[in-house]
C-alpha cells in the first residue's frame, strides 16, 4: 500500500495534496495496527467483506470473494462495514482497534479506488473513502 501511494506516477488523477494526506495517514495508521493487532484476537477474517462480498441465501448472510482471506482481529472485517454491523456484532470489540481499522480502511480503499479511477464507479468509492480521510487526518 505505501509503495502505491509512494507513486505519484500510479495515481495520476489524484491531487499531490490528497495523495501527501493518504500517504500521511497511512504512516500514522500502520505503527498503530501493528501493535494494536498483535495484542489482539486473531482469527480467520475475510479480509474485505464489503456489502458487494455479501450474499443472503436462505435469509443467511454468505460471503463471496475470498482473495483477501487472512488471520486478524475482527475489528478488520467490521471496519468494512457500516457501525451498525459493529454495534450487533455481539462481542466485545476494541473500540481503538475498531477505529483504526476503518480509517486504514479508507485509505486503502481510496488509493486503490484512485490507481483506477476512470473503470465503473471505483471514482465514486475514491471520493467517498477520501472524504472520510479527509475529515480524519486533514488540519
Amino acid at each position: 500500500m505505501r509503495v502505491l501511494l509512494a507513486d505519484a506516477s500510479r495515481l495520476e488523477l489524484l491531487s499531490e495534496g490528497d495523495r501527501l494526506l493518504l500517504l500521511h495517514a497511512f504512516d500514522r495508521l500502520a505503527p498503530e495496527l501493528q501493535t494494536t493487532m498483535r495484542s489482539g484476537v486473531q482469527r480467520l477474517i475475510h479480509g474485505s467483506p464489503h456489502r458487494q462480498n455479501v450474499l443472503l441465501a436462505d435469509g443467511e448472510p454468505r460471503f463471496i470473494d475470498f482473495e483477501t482471506v487472512c488471520v486478524g482481529p475482527i475489528e478488520w472485517d467490521l471496519a468494512h462495514l457500516g457501525p451498525e454491523v459493529a454495534v450487533d456484532y455481539g462481542e466485545a470489540l476494541n473500540s481503538r482497534l475498531e477505529r483504526a481499522c476503518r480509517d486504514m480502511t479508507s485509505v486503502k480503499t481510496a488509493a486503490w479506488c484512485w490507481a483506477d479511477a476512470n473503470r465503473g464507479d471505483l471514482r465514486d468509492h475514491a471520493e467517498f473513502h477520501l472524504a472520510q480521510v479527509r475529515r480524519r487526518f486533514a488540519g
